[in-house]
């Protein structure tokens, strides 16, 4: 018997004695009174970060025997996480579902129960306390049961990581439908940890996200998986035993600035909102499903906002959407104090007293990644641009006027540049609802920026606009699939 097999024993066993405790008939009157679901899926292909609650596990021992899971997960959060983990099995990994409860109740974010499922009755178990997505692990399950649970777990509306542990998980769950598919980097037969396990697997994978989960020490681990291709991670050892959770948070997520915004994905081109000058505008943007927001931090605008906006921007939404400072000309220390405010990514036409633009973007460092923006009016504003932007993060396109003033280009520019350069490309300029599916068929952004399509009056945002424009380019991404 491996010990993913003696666990499952042990889980199976324990399960007959919960069932006499509390019948399932009583757990299903306790669903019908839970809170609503949060998007545990959304939010993991938003923020890509999921920081996970752990006492101790069989192959690490003792972490952090003595943490409280509140406080670690509200760390956590503040840290930039985008969902919470809460492992509840108890005789091997010290946790409860009264962790999940209290973790629930003390963030924003989604949670999800990790655990080794094998019984309808534990996702209504999961269900009841609150979580919002469970794990499911494709070793511990035959397909009957994988395809049964899934069916459960989709009808409560929670939604499901399935775990992979080699290739062969990967052929039985390939025509099976879930959330999220992680690969685990910890062998549960043998708990040995490697993180070839994702290099090698990666390879494997028919879809275009994945989540990457154990091993993960810190931003070095982070670029290394991505760079074979997972798309976000999960910590738990790294965070749960860090004697300051919320810096070690932080340290990961912002190696996970360049995967969340502008990012080059058969997801579909996502969505930036500009000109936020409050935080309930930038908290309805992102309930409303975007995926960046923008500051302008530019004195001479009339959507300008001072860094105290930012940081309370950027601290409403942490986790949940990237954060950009928009400059028209910024300086080093422009940049560097964007990064202090809580910007996740800086934009800007025009770098001053600079250097490389290449030595702002390495995401293990202490200075932001860059959009560098250019005004169309031609094919001759083009000229050069791959050559200038190198090192950039990615290159926007914006009217000949920008700024706001919601003034397109030719469209035909956009695709040619789409055809001739590497970096994601971010399209601005006169966009609305009735505009952008055109765009986005034509020149496939990774990105559309829009402010003036989606306001009121300059800086305030009328929340149908806003939702209809994000309808319109989910719509129009969903067509080119």
């Amino acid at each position: 018997m491996n010990k993913l097999e003696a666990i499952l024993a042990r889980t199976r066993a324990d399960l007959g004695e919960r069932k006499s405790r509390v019948p399932l008939a009583e757990l299903k009157a306790r669903c019908a009174d839970a809170p609503p679901v949060r998007g545990f899926a959304a939010a993991v292909k938003r923020g890509r970060l999921i920081a996970e609650v752990k006492r101790r596990s069989p192959s690490a021992g003792a972490i952090n025997e003595g943490l409280d899971p509140a406080t670690l997960a509200k760390a956590c959060e503040a840290g930039g996480a985008a969902a919470i983990s809460v492992l509840t099995d108890g005789p091997h990994f010290g946790g409860s579902i009264d962790d999940l409860i209290a973790v629930r109740n003390a963030v924003k974010l989604p949670v999800m129960r990790k655990d080794f499922i094998v019984d309808e009755y534990q996702l209504y178990e999961s269900r009841a306390a609150g979580a919002d997505g469970v794990l499911l692990i494709v070793a511990a399950l035959n397909t009957g049961e994988l395809v049964d649970l899934a069916g459960l777990a989709r009808q409560l509306k929670l939604d499901t990581l399935a775990e992979m542990l080699d290739r062969n998980d990967l052929e039985r769950s390939e025509r099976l439908s879930f959330d999220l598919v992680g690969i685990n980097n910890r062998d549960l037969r043998t708990f040995v940890t490697n993180l070839e396990t994702t290099e090698s697997l990666s390879s494997a994978f028919r879809g275009d996200f994945f989540v990457s989960e154990s091993g993960v020490r810190g931003p070095a681990d982070v670029l290394r998986l991505a760079r074979a291709g997972a798309s976000a991670f999960l910590v738990g050892e790294a965070l749960s035993g860090a004697a300051d959770p919320e810096s070690a948070t932080r340290a990961i997520s912002r190696a996970l600035a360049p995967l969340r915004f502008p990012f080059k994905q058969a997801a579909g081109t996502q969505v930036k909102i500009c000109g936020i000058t409050s935080v309930a505008d930038a908290l309805m943007c992102v309930e409303a499903g975007a995926d960046a927001i923008g500051c302008v931090l530019e004195p001479t605008s009339k959507r300008a906002v001072t860094h105290e906006l930012l940081a309370a921007v950027a601290a409403a939404v942490r986790g949940r959407a990237t954060v950009a400072a928009v400059y028209d000309r910024a300086t080093f220390f422009d940049i560097e104090s964007a990064g202090a405010s809580g910007a996740t990514i800086a934009q800007a036409f025009t770098l001053v007293d600079y250097g490389p633009v290449a030595g702002l973007t390495d995401p293990g460092g202490q200075l932001l990644p860059v959009i560098l923006g250019q005004r169309v009016s031609g094919p001759e504003s083009l000229a050069g641009l791959n050559e200038r932007a190198r090192g950039a993060r990615a290159v926007l396109l914006d009217g000949p006027e920008g700024g706001g003033r919601g003034k397109p280009f030719e469209l035909a520019l956009a695709e040619s540049v789409s055809r001739s350069t590497e970096l994601p490309l971010v399209i601005a300029g006169g966009l609305d609802a009735h505009n952008v599916g055109a765009l986005i068929k034509v020149a496939r952004p990774a990105a559309v920026d829009v402010a003036t399509g989606t306001e009121k009056s300059p800086g305030v945002k009328d929340p149908a606009k806003v939702r209809a424009f994000i309808a319109a380019v989910r719509a129009a991404a969903a067509e080119l699939k």
